[in-house]
């Protein structure tokens, strides 16, 4: 039967990719080069096309290139198309990848343009066109309306005028273009309504691109120059058509001051939480009692997997619950579940559980991988651990192994069916064999504050938000792939006035040069961003290490380019390249925690991304205190038993620290309880999670739950901001 299907399938595959041939060929038949006459139809303002420039034509069938050699408002442009069209549409300038759906294209009119004296840049004047089959001279018509002012600067350097709808009407932003024969541009959701013209020394006469309308009420002008200074102007509604200039006037004798928002906006992106603590017994085993989201299916979101469907919640042996299975298929094997974690080579470790069986066929215990034996209690004779008594009481089962060559296992527990056959569990546990240390558990986790933005900068988004305290104890921020004012930024850097987060902070000012926000990094060739993912301060200096994206496929998923370390000097307010070996695309180590002893200065790293798995590793290297930390090949590297690897390359699979979720990690030691925590996003718990441990390489317990997304949102990226005499955690996390 396998084998039809697999013939069946291959000859449908066959017949598809013949027909898919014979369109590809015929459409190739249809399409040739063809060249469109296009003239501009603007009066008020001269844009033109320069050699070299690209327009899409919308032929039916896909979106085509078209160049055009000639410079002018009246040009020809040429390209393929389909021949057989029954009309063309035209989009100036173009844009490779748009797609018509619904005769619309989805577009973005800039809310930042960059100004250019006596004009408008080609890129915020959105012109459409419309041809039917055998028509090549095409008419280009400006769908946007142009607003025009002119600024005397007098003695002020300035560097934006910002205008603001005050009746709350989108001007610039996300838009639909309708390729039509009368084609039109309109807003779409998360539309702008406010549009700024940037630049340096603006002085004269300048143009912006708005969607065309009529405003309820009137414009706020808000002049800026290089010092923050700046005044703002009510002025009268104009009249906003399409590919028409309405002429605000000229803007002199000004006088600017500094002045604070009156209305501070919200950073919703950040989020500031405090969590506390109990202490507890350690485990390397996550959710061991079974107790995580009790009101949602059993193991959702949760470290445990191939979990039957009929096991059910029960009285536990501590807690509210354990789980059980029934099974009374005679000869029939059913599993409750396995749960991975990681192991140490030639290590001994102590494996117990709480149980309940009504037959001597239910087996539990650790299968060691790769390759290694099966550690486990069941059945009758010395290896029976119960009674199998349906009243009996919870009995505990335990034993001892070595894991010899293995350095990964996963618990499990099952049963063989039988008339009436139980079984039921609570408080797995795994530990080092003689490990005494105690671990702590969250008490309470609560949001308690959050950032305000006291500036006249408009925070719209931010993929990431990170946090460190200057010299003089107040906390200042970096944001990643952040929008501000409609302009995209790898970072922007703000700082407060704020030296205790607890009742949340307020930013008073980004990091500028004459007016203009300065990221501080730029990317290199084929990089995507610049992503900051811890701040410390060591030797009187502030690091930033960073890790750069090359390719970005998700919120959760992207390919690094490199890890590395930027220096401030001047307690934040410029940063450089602080030398050494860089960590590469690849590495292991791609983003990363630290903390520091007397002795070393430690790594704890993962590859890239946000991982939804069980199957996914943390690592750790150091390097000597005094040595530079910054330099990749300083650094010794965890092979798994000790800090032997010279470099990274080298590592085996065996050098792993936990076995799980995987992304950006924190670092932290909370002295209260004497032990680390590895405190990151796991899409697996769909929330925030901690480990902790007596070391930076572990052992480390079992993930621990400190957020839920249905309570919180969803929190990523997590920025320890302190940790206080009673093991209280102060935590920043960045809101998607």
């Amino acid at each position: 039967m396998k084998r039809i299907f697999h013939y069946f399938i291959s000859f449908a595959v066959l017949a598809a990719v013949s027909a898919c041939t014979e369109e590809k060929e015929d459409r190739t038949a249809d399409y040739q080069e063809m060249s469109f006459s296009l003239r501009q139809n603007l009066t008020d303002v001269n844009i033109g096309w320069t050699a070299g420039d690209a327009i899409s034509v919308f032929d039916g069938k896909a979106n085509q290139k078209f160049v055009t050699e000639e410079g002018g408002a009246s040009v020809s442009f040429t390209g393929t198309a389909d021949r057989k069209a029954e009309a063309y549409r035209f989009l100036s300038p173009g844009k490779e990848g748009v797609q018509r759906y619904v005769g619309k294209v989805a577009l973005t009119l800039a809310t930042s343009q960059e100004a250019l004296a006596g004009s408008i840049k080609p890129e915020y004047a959105l012109m459409a066109g419309y041809a039917p089959a055998g028509l090549t001279a095409v008419d280009m018509n400006l769908l946007p309306a142009l607003i025009k002012l002119t600024i005397d600067p007098g003695k002020y350097y300035i560097v934006s005028a910002q205008l603001e709808a005050k009746g709350g009407e989108q001007l610039t932003g996300n838009c639909r273009v309708g390729l039509f024969e009368e084609p039109y541009i309109e807003p779409a959701e998360g539309a702008s309504s406010m549009v700024t013209l940037a630049g340096s020394e603006l002085s004269g006469t300048y143009y912006l691109a708005v969607f065309p309308q009529e405003l309820s009420d009137n414009l706020v002008l808000s002049i800026t120059d290089e010092n923050d200074l700046r005044c703002e102007i009510d002025v009268p509604a104009p009249v906003l058509k399409a590919g028409e200039v309405a002429d605000l006037g000229t803007f002199s004798g000004l006088e600017l001051k500094a002045a604070v928002n009156p209305n501070p906006t919200n950073v919703a992106q950040a989020v500031i939480l405090k969590a506390s603590f109990n202490e507890c017994e350690f485990n390397m085993i996550s959710d061991p009692s079974f107790e995580d989201k009790p009101a949602m299916p059993i193991a959702t979101n949760s470290s445990w997997k191939g979990v039957h469907p009929e096991v059910k919640r029960v009285p536990g042996h501590t807690g509210e619950y354990g789980w059980r299975l029934n099974n009374d298929v005679p000869g029939f094997w059913m599993e409750l579940y396995t749960q991975c974690f990681g192991l140490r080579k030639n290590t001994d470790y102590t494996y117990s559980m709480w149980g309940k069986a009504a037959t001597p066929h239910t087996y539990n215990g650790v299968r060691l991988h790769p390759n290694g034996p099966l550690v486990e209690r069941g059945g009758a004779g010395p290896n029976s651990w119960s009674d199998y008594e349906e009243d009996q009481s919870w009995v505990l089962v335990s034993k001892d192994f070595n894991s010899g060559s293995c350095y990964y296992a996963d618990v499990f527990a099952g049963i063989w069916g039988d008339p009436d056959a139980f079984v039921a569990v609570d408080d797995i546990r795994v530990i080092p064999k003689g490990y005494d240390k105690a671990s702590f558990t969250p008490a309470s986790v609560n949001v308690i504050a959050g950032v305000t933005n006291s500036t006249f900068e408009q925070v719209s988004s931010a993929a990431k938000v990170t946090a460190w305290t200057r010299n003089d104890g107040t906390l200042a921020l970096v944001f990643s792939n952040a929008v501000i004012n409609g302009v995209e930024y790898d970072t922007a850097i703000a700082f407060t006035e704020d030296k205790d987060a607890t009742d949340g902070l307020v930013i008073n000012r980004f990091r500028k040069s004459k007016g203009a926000i300065q990221p501080v990094l730029k990317c290199a060739d084929g990089e995507l961003s610049v992503v900051p993912d811890n701040i410390f301060r060591r030797n009187g200096k502030l690091y930033m290490h960073y890790f750069t994206t090359v390719v970005e496929l998700s919120y959760d998923e992207w390919n690094t380019g490199r890890s590395a370390f930027l220096v401030s000097e001047d307690d934040g307010e410029t940063w450089t390249p602080a030398g050494g070996t860089a960590w590469g695309g690849s590495s292991k180590y791609a983003q990363a925690g630290f903390a520091f002893t007397d002795d070393y200065t430690y790594m704890v790293g993962c590859a890239p991304g946000r991982t939804n798995s069980w199957y996914a590793n943390f690592y750790a290297a150091r390097v000597p205190a005094g040595e530079e930390f910054t330099d990749a090949t300083k650094y010794t590297y965890w092979t798994g038993n000790e800090y032997g690897g010279e470099n990274e390359a080298a590592l085996g699979p065996e050098a792993l620290l936990t076995v799980g979720d995987t992304a950006e990690p924190a670092l932290v030691y909370n002295a209260k309880y004497g032990r680390y925590m590895l405190i990151y996003r796991s899409n697996m718990h769909a929330g925030l999670v901690y480990r902790d441990a007596d070391s930076p390489e572990g052992i480390w317990s079992g993930e621990k739950v400190l957020t839920y997304d249905e309570e919180t949102g969803k929190l990523v990226a997590p920025t320890v901001l302190g940790v206080d005499a009673d093991g209280n955690v102060l935590l920043m996390a960045t809101k998607q």
